[in-house]
């Protein structure tokens, strides 16, 4: 935290004493020990050019992050998808992306790009652990890319009609909180359950058909034959 510029830490005890001039902008021996100050519960003061520096020990750190990854964009065939866009005729967005659980595409749309970010909560490069439920038999892992090196693109390509989880997680822990996204994949027509259950009927009646033809062809010939048998 930031208090009044004219606040020092007394080197000698820990004692924050005002001071009637601010202290010039660097210092000699900055953060050296001629600047900085351990506490008997073992906080460090660190004296700065304008200000005092806190480090509050905790004695209950988290052995992972717990931050989610951020669901960054979707790209369908290519293109990019924005919120209240129409493509053709399908709104697959209607509200933000960090607010989308679910989404919904047509049966031609099922060339899928997920772009993911990490939130910029520590300087290495992170590495990604993610999953298609319904596509993937296993996690892949991947470390970040871009410019930041803290993006992950997760291609999916000819996604068959069907209902996927994406999961999305810091790989560092299998603990870690994820980022999911429902996709649903429609079938094309002649998929659906009603299209099939026509087929069906459809072929019913075509053996039907034959059948009863097959029939009534028999019987005029027995009948043909019984008559000139009689001749």
């Amino acid at each position: 935290f930031q208090p009044p510029n004219n606040l020092r830490v007394s080197l000698s005890n820990g004692f924050v004493r005002q001071v009637n001039t601010l202290p010039q902008t660097t210092l000699a021996g900055e953060y050296g020990s001629n600047e900085s100050f351990i506490a008997s519960d073992g906080s460090i003061f660190f004296n700065e050019g304008s200000r005092y520096a806190v480090f509050l020990k905790n004695d209950n750190p988290k052995d992972h992050c717990s931050v989610k990854p951020i669901l960054h964009s979707i790209l369908i065939n290519g293109v990019e998808i924005e919120t209240l866009g129409s493509y053709d005729g399908n709104t697959i967005l209607d509200k933000a992306i960090a607010k989308t659980t679910s989404i919904v595409l047509l049966p031609h749309q099922n060339f899928l790009t997920l772009k993911i970010s990490a939130p910029l909560y520590s300087p290495s490069i992170p590495y990604f652990a993610y999953i298609l439920d319904g596509i993937d038999r296993e996690w892949h892992v991947a470390k970040g890319e871009g410019a930041t090196g803290r993006m992950l693109s997760a291609y999916y390509t000819a996604l068959p009609p069907g209902i996927y989880t994406f999961k999305v997680r810091d790989a560092s822990s299998e603990n870690n909180p994820e980022t999911r996204i429902a996709i649903k994949v429609l079938p094309h027509w002649w998929q659906t359950g009603w299209a099939t259950a026509l087929f069906i009927l459809l072929f019913l009646l075509a053996v039907a058909a034959i059948a009863i033809s097959y029939v009534h062809y028999s019987n005029k010939k027995i009948a043909r034959e019984q008559r000139e048998s009689f001749l």
